[in-house]
């Protein structure tokens, strides 16, 4: 990958090499899902996102971006983006206390991991004040009560703790919840490409008032840094998936002979092909640009990480069909990885918020782009 410092190629890298590790294993068992996160605890990437002052790495967007990268190029679904870079955004971006201090602890040395529950039915990733229906009410104590119900919240089926949104007594906040709290259900779905979701919700759960993390403006931030963080690690997923699906129909076109000749001769199939290419070059251009501005705060981030999920969501998606059409008939069997890359890349795109959503909201910025 181009454009990055010396300490993020050594991460890419060693993304690399551990998604080599098991990429020909199309069906993932829940035995390579735990080898997997074991070696990505090994390398430390659970404190990735999380500062330095509380005990880790102090990484941010562009390594969000190159971790994803690793995870669209083969690796097992993982607790690693809805866990370790959503959460680790979310509880990073959260004012220090005692209990949020704890959280960040459980988290950066892997004792506990957390699901970020924050879409509801709509999945839309407008200002959550237009959909957000989650409530928090204060009770004759000093204690809450939280009830609604969250949808996709990625890693929920198997976390200890989530933390959730909702419209509070003075507005938004941000609360953690034991996964085993009384009044809380779980119902555990897979999305097309295989990975563990869960829908969950809330009736009449008991919330102490030490565990409300985060309120308005404080609130609107941190839930903010986070699905910035979702969006670059996205990005960087479908830039991952799409290279593996080039290499694949690359190694394919060379080796396939039909009238004696191989497919990469015939001169339409190289152009199918260098249009691929020239997706996969934009992604990543627009991709690492988008991490980049987030990382530095620079006032266009969020136009750019939009930019990037729409392109993902247009272009990617294509350029994938792509590549499992110059396999033919053999590209949508379970047998070749081709078809995985493809559902990949389509999981990618409905995942906080769709292309055709992020353009609606960046319609008025569209000149800029």
């Amino acid at each position: 990958m181009r454009g990055l410092d010396d300490t993020q190629t050594l991460l890419a890298d060693a993304g690399k090499r551990l998604a080599d590790e098991f990429v020909q294993r199309v069906k993932a068992t829940k035995g390579d899902r735990e080898a997997a996160w074991t070696k990505i605890v090994e390398l430390g990437w659970p404190a990735a996102l999380v500062a330095e002052a509380d005990g880790g790495l102090g990484g941010g967007d562009v390594e969000a971006f190159v971790m994803g990268r690793a995870l669209g190029l083969g690796l097992p679904d993982t607790p690693l983006l809805g866990h370790a870079l959503v959460c680790g955004a979310l509880l990073g971006a959260l004012d220090r206390g005692p209990v949020r201090n704890e959280l960040v602890a459980g988290l950066a040395s892997n004792q506990h991991t957390y699901g970020f529950a924050h879409f509801e039915r709509s999945v839309d990733p407008s200002p959550c004040e237009k959909w957000l229906r989650t409530t928090v009410t204060s009770t004759s104590g000093s204690g809450h009560v939280l009830n609604g119900e969250k949808v996709c919240v990625l890693n929920g089926a198997t976390a200890d703790g989530l933390l959730v949104t909702a419209i509070g007594p003075q507005g938004h906040c941000v609360v953690h919840v034991p996964a085993d709290a009384p009044g809380v259900r779980r119902l555990g779905q897979k999305l097309v490409d295989g990975r563990e979701s869960c829908r969950i919700g809330f009736e009449n759960v008991a919330i102490p008032a030490t565990q409300m993390l985060a309120m308005n403006s404080s609130a609107d931030s941190a839930i903010a840094r986070a699905c910035r963080i979702a969006l670059a690690a996205l990005a960087g997923e479908a830039l991952g998936a799409l290279e593996r699906a080039l290499e694949n129909t690359k190694e394919y076109l060379l080796t396939r002979q039909q009238f004696g000749k191989p497919l990469a001769q015939q001169q339409v199939l190289r152009h199918r092909f260098a249009d691929m290419y020239m997706v996969l070059q934009e992604i990543e251009s627009l991709g690492l640009l988008a991490a980049k501005a987030s990382a530095s705060g620079r006032p266009d981030a969020d136009l750019l990480l939009r930019r990037a999920k729409t392109h993902v969501g247009m272009a990617g998606v294509k350029a994938a069909e792509s590549a499992v059409q110059l396999h033919g008939a053999m590209g949508v069997t379970e047998e070749l990885a081709v078809g995985h890359c493809l559902r990949r890349v389509l999981t990618v795109d409905s995942l906080f918020g769709n292309a055709r959503q992020h353009l609606e909201l960046a319609a008025p910025h569209i000149a800029e782009w």
